[in-house]
């Protein structure tokens, strides 16, 4: 069973992160400053858009389970929840989106050993 991932570990997935993506330093403040400033802060979009997550769970690094899993937003593959907060910051989300299809068109994307 894939353990859930704590604090710490979300905390170290950070260094990874930043060494897959230049910009990931740069997103997270983005996305938070974002968050803050929706009506209701983040406690706004916890209660619009994460009611509940899910039992499915993808690792807090890509293809590696040894630092855990994140919960996913219920549903969230059928669900706009995901989306919209996302599109918070919509140029954030075209920035994200087309990192990741670049890492993936390049054959880039790589897992820790």
């Amino acid at each position: 069973m894939v353990q859930r991932c704590t604090l710490e570990d979300v905390s170290a997935a950070q260094v990874f992160w930043s060494q897959v993506f230049s910009g990931w330093h740069d997103w997270v403040r983005r996305m938070r400053a974002t968050i803050d400033a929706s009506p209701g802060g983040r406690d706004g979009v916890l209660a619009s858009y994460v009611q509940k997550t899910s039992v499915t769970a993808c690792a807090l690094l890509y293809g590696n389970f040894s630092r855990g899993a994140l919960p996913h937003i219920s549903n969230a593959r059928n669900s706009p929840h995901q989306d919209a907060i996302l599109e918070l910051d919509f140029m954030l989300r075209c920035e994200v989106e087309a990192s990741i299809a670049t890492l993936y068109l390049l054959g880039r994307v790589t897992t820790e050993s």
